[in-house]
């Protein structure tokens, strides 16, 4: 539902669910900050932006890997998604900020 309703060229339908999530989003990115101090603002607003759309683009494409990998991968089982999920986005969050380059 979300990626649809952000993909669809309805500005009234994005305009809502930015109002629904808003406060979701304020308190996740505070989180965020708690925990990565290290971290400048701007970095956990993309890290948390990042994670979401991995999470979202597995919801609704998961299948797509137990196509791709002849079913050696799965979504669900003893090595489902989410184990990898949280080892893959836990990388990311630790990860140091990147150097800045100018533009």
């Amino acid at each position: 539902l979300l990626g649809r309703a952000f993909m669809e060229p309805d500005d009234e339908v994005r305009e809502i669910l930015i109002e629904q999530f808003s406060e979701v989003f304020h308190r996740f990115t505070a989180a965020l900050a708690r925990l990565l101090p290290e971290l400048p603002e701007a970095e956990i607003l993309w890290r948390f932006h990042f994670v979401a759309g991995t999470l979202g683009h597995t919801v609704a494409c998961g299948h797509l890997i137990e196509r791709f990998s002849e079913g050696r991968c799965s979504m669900g089982g003893a090595e489902g998604a989410a184990d990898h999920l949280v080892t893959f986005l836990a990388a990311g969050l630790r990860a140091p900020a990147p150097i800045s380059r100018p533009r």
